[in-house]
């Protein structure tokens, strides 16, 4: 009967037969705290189709457990995505994938109060915890720093409108 190790005690991402005592897991992943994050805004206007609202800054190493989202309701349409973007010299920066987290979640129906949005894409719960590069595909870290954004898909029809995201995360510091 073979003895496995899990991603504590090998390389990360690998199920080793074998303990390698020289390979250490980054501080982030082994040992890092806990940390959260609130993001809010409150707009006095209607959040306009492909409107991005830039709510977080977050480390491309970062590995993010949990994404919540509260608001209010948005009217008769509105729908939102959550993804990221490249912060950019003035948080500017391009698209990196902008329904990471959230495709087209519906906040016009009723006020959402904590829902889960980060398996509302194509994340499930054995994405929680991975570094965001890792989330993006990417084969190593970038080293570089992501907005935490959401795009408004579909124009929302209220005239104000307040949105808030909780980030539970490890930092990879």
């Amino acid at each position: 009967m073979a003895t496995y190790f899990s991603t504590n005690y090998a390389a990360e991402a690998a199920n080793q037969v074998i303990l390698n005592p020289r390979v250490r897991t980054a501080a982030g992943f082994a040992g890092g705290r806990m940390r959260y994050k609130h993001m809010y805004i409150l707009a006095d206007q209607v959040f306009a189709i492909t409107e991005v609202i830039r709510m977080g800054t977050f480390k491309s190493n970062d590995r993010i457990y949990d994404l919540l989202i509260s608001c209010d309701d948005q009217g008769t349409a509105g729908d939102f995505d959550i993804g990221l973007y490249l912060v950019g010299s003035a948080h500017d920066g391009a698209i990196v994938d902008d329904n990471l987290f959230c495709d087209a979640l519906d906040v016009n129906a009723a006020a959402l109060s904590r829902t889960d949005a980060f398996t509302e894409a194509g994340l499930d719960d054995h994405d929680r915890g991975k570094a965001l590069w890792e989330l993006l595909g990417l084969s190593a870290d970038p080293g570089v720093e992501y907005d935490l954004t959401i795009t408004a898909v579909e124009a929302t029809t209220n005239a104000t409108g307040q949105v808030t995201l909780e980030a539970y995360y490890n930092s990879g510091d």
